[in-house]
């Protein structure tokens, strides 16, 4: 349920990303406000964390840049934002097709 979860958000994500311009700078926080509604994020799952099991928890950006790469995305995380108090994902995303 919650991996089925994560693929369908990042499947989301995706579709998101693909109608930018090549160069385009999204952050997390963006791609959340868009692709997203705020009923929709309260389903009780963190953005930048899923808890798969009592040991294993994966990040939502890590799942997101490796489905990116298949779809022929490439995705420089390397552009940070401190965000204090906010939700604990604050990468900025430049698209490359």
């Amino acid at each position: 349920m919650v991996q089925e979860r994560q693929q369908e958000i990042v499947n989301e994500l995706l579709n998101y990303m693909d109608t930018l311009e090549d160069g385009s700078e999204v952050s997390t926080w963006d791609l959340m406000d868009k692709v997203f509604n705020y009923q929709r994020f309260n389903d009780g799952y963190c953005f930048n964390d899923f808890k798969i099991s009592e040991e294993e928890f994966i990040s939502l950006d890590s799942l997101l840049k490796e489905s990116a790469m298949k779809e022929g995305f490439f995705i420089d995380d390397s552009i940070y934002q401190d965000v204090i108090g906010a939700f604990p994902f604050s990468l900025t995303f430049v698209v490359r097709k």
